[in-house]
């Protein structure tokens, strides 16, 4: 009874463990011990893969599968490891192979080699820790092996520089007061001053000239008034009514137009003669036609 419960366990142990067998399927040229010592680094290459334990010699199969697979059926695991080795004098040749017990064979991953027989495990080792390796976990339902935890290095201790010394000026000589010379630079003629004044008599003229325009329409509706209406008195006739109150209208805008544009060109006199160095003062005109008129008005600010 306990040795059926041990062959329970152990069977059990096994189920839930599936390993892969690593033997050496076939030598040529080389000595079993050396052999067997290249089977036993492969073995080492296997990142990941559970194993049964140390390689075994399987050459009496001389790499035929059906041989591999009855003896690894008998060994119960799910995948065997098949590894050939060659040598002719220096040089060598190894193969590396991975088979599917269950499905009579299948191969699940292939690693090859060839050069001096010190090196072949060595030349195939990224093959059978990357692509091979994989290959087989994923045969024995395994996940990856964690990636090896990189510690990140440790801060480097904060050191704080002292504050350079105060930087000391030497001090400039000092110079002559008869060396100093202030330079003043006399104004132009046209000064801001003189410009504004320009500008006043500049806008005076122009409104002066616009009130001209009114005058000269308000004749000309007076004309047009007395050739309607030769009489004024008991004249009814509406056109005459219009051109008396339009010439009216053009007589008021015309009489603020000039006497506003004769302000405006006298303050500009006024600013450009007397006051040509000083602050430029402030000068406004203003002309808003009204119905019946204009009323306008000229500020001179100093």
């Amino acid at each position: 009874m306990i040795a059926l419960a041990l062959a329970a366990l152990v069977s059990t142990s096994s189920a839930a463990a599936p390993q892969a067998w690593v033997v050496l399927s076939r030598k040529s040229g080389v000595a079993t011990v050396k052999a067997m010592e290249l089977v036993g680094d492969v073995q080492t290459q296997l990142v990941g893969v559970p194993t049964t334990g140390l390689p075994e010699d399987l050459s009496s199969c001389k790499g035929k599968k059906v041989c591999i697979i009855d003896a690894a059926r008998k060994k119960n695991v799910p995948v065997v490891v098949a590894i050939e080795v060659g040598a002719v004098l220096k040089d060598g040749t190894l193969r590396v192979e991975a088979l599917s017990v269950e499905e009579d064979g299948r191969q699940l991953a292939v690693a090859e080699a060839d050069g001096p027989i010190d090196g072949l495990v060595a030349k195939a080792g990224p093959t059978l820790k990357g692509t091979f390796s994989e290959a087989m976990r994923k045969a024995l339902g395994l996940t990856p092996p964690p990636a090896p935890k990189v510690e990140p290095p440790p801060p480097a201790p904060l050191v704080v520089a002292p504050p350079p010394p105060p930087e000391v000026k030497p001090e400039a000589p000092a110079a002559a007061s008869s060396d100093v010379t202030q330079s003043t630079s006399s104004p132009g003629f046209f000064t801001g001053s003189r410009i504004v004044g320009l500008a006043a008599a500049g806008v005076g003229v122009a409104l002066v000239v616009v009130g001209g325009v009114f005058g000269a329409q308000a004749a000309s509706g007076s004309a047009r008034v007395k050739e309607l209406c030769p009489v004024l008195e008991g004249c009814v006739r509406p056109e005459a009514y219009t051109a008396w109150s339009e010439a009216k209208r053009s007589e008021s805008t015309s009489l603020v137009m000039t006497i506003a544009g004769a302000v405006m060109a006298a303050g500009g006199a006024v600013i450009f003669f007397l006051n040509p160095g000083g602050e430029a003062p402030a000068a406004s005109a203003l002309v808003v036609p009204l119905p019946g008129g204009a009323a306008g008005s000229v500020s001179l600010r100093f």
